[in-house]
């Protein structure tokens, strides 16, 4: 089962940054699916999740207007 996550969360880094500390809070707070070690319980906490929530919004938005995604400089220079 870790396996399996491990792969499904770093799936879903690929596609957004924030995507899978947001599923892991969401998962760790309101199932049993999820157990976080003592560390990384923060995930949990209502505001860390706002807070990712709303990196999330601005990344997403961010890309999909283009006049804020500029890829016409290449990012090695």
């Amino acid at each position: 089962m870790e396996l399996l996550t491990g792969f499904g969360l770093a799936t879903a880094a690929g596609l957004n940054a924030y995507i899978p500390l947001l599923a892991l809070g969401l998962l760790a707070r309101f199932t049993d699916l999820v157990s976080l070690p003592a560390g990384w319980v923060w995930l949990e906490n209502g505001w860390v999740m706002a807070i990712v929530a709303a990196l999330l919004l601005i990344e997403v938005v961010a890309d999909k207007v283009p006049a804020l995604d500029w890829g016409h400089l290449p990012a090695a220079g």
